[in-house]
């Protein structure tokens, strides 16, 4: 039987490292908030990630991130990406062969 495979695009480090740093608490509970021309650059960094996953013939990609930022991470992409699941680390299950479709970095 075939070991099942997880397409997954990473998070650089001074990505993820900079996604846990701007975490904030709000009145509708906490939330990555980044700067206007980082988000910018994170958005155009996404959709290259997807489009280029897309390309390659991978039917669907999940990102793969830190606990502390799944759940904010899933919110922050819903509207750019509605189709995108974002999962972290330890959700993972045994036995699941991962395959880094791409890093997402900022340039």
């Amino acid at each position: 039987m075939p070991t099942p495979a997880l397409n997954v695009v990473t998070l650089s480090t001074a990505l993820e490292k900079a996604l846990i740093q701007s975490l904030k608490t709000t009145s509708a509970g906490s939330r990555i908030i980044l700067e206007a021309g980082l988000l910018s650059q994170f958005f155009e960094a996404l959709s290259e990630v997807l489009d280029y996953a897309q390309a390659e013939g991978f039917r669907s990609v999940a990102i793969l991130c830190d606990a502390r930022i799944r759940r904010e991470l899933r919110l922050l992409i819903e509207s750019a990406a509605p189709h995108t699941s974002v999962i972290a680390y330890t959700e993972i299950a045994p036995g699941f062969c991962i395959q880094n479709v791409r890093t997402l970095e900022l340039r």
